[in-house]
């Protein structure tokens, strides 16, 4: 199940991310990427919920939380970062950006094996189930948070100087 779990995410993201190759104006597919990040978050907030309703199994739980987060995450790295360099006109690469945002991704993950590890001992199944669907439904927040005013500052900012 769980390899099911993570081709069903890897070939909706792929998919989705190779949609933003056809967009050839840099502003647009910046947009198109900040819409996907959204959908992202959405999908995270909405499969935590449908979960504490009882109205999706755990196999798709995994299935949209998966795409909740790799969505953000690859939309930023493979056309974020590079759209916006390529729409401001600033020379230089985006290698410095990604290896900040990969720094702080394993910093998460540090993160959460130290207080898996040091200060959480012997937790049920039911209490970690219940964390992730809180860590989920925050996290999707957090990102959607995040996300649209971003989206709507590149907006506003292109429609003033336009």
């Amino acid at each position: 199940d769980y390899s099911l779990t993570e081709l069903i995410v890897g070939f909706s993201v792929m998919g989705l991310i190779a949609l933003s190759v056809l967009i050839k104006k840099h502003q647009q597919a910046l947009s198109f990427s900040f819409g996907l990040c959204l959908l992202g978050s959405l999908l995270m907030i909405a499969a935590t919920l449908l979960q504490y309703a009882g109205l999706i199994s755990p196999f798709w739980l995994i299935v949209l939380i998966g795409c909740g987060l790799y969505l953000p995450y690859i939309a930023v790295h493979t056309t974020i970062f590079e759209r916006f360099q390529a729409h401001t006109r600033e020379p230089g690469n985006i290698g410095f950006l990604m290896s900040l945002a990969d720094a702080y991704g394993y910093l998460g993950y540090v993160a959460v094996l130290i207080v898996k590890n040091f200060f959480i001992s012997k937790v049920d199944n039911i209490a970690l189930t219940q964390g992730f669907l809180l860590a989920s439904l925050g996290i999707g927040i957090a990102l959607t948070m995040l996300f649209l005013p971003a989206w709507w500052l590149l907006t506003y900012r292109n429609r003033k100087l336009s």
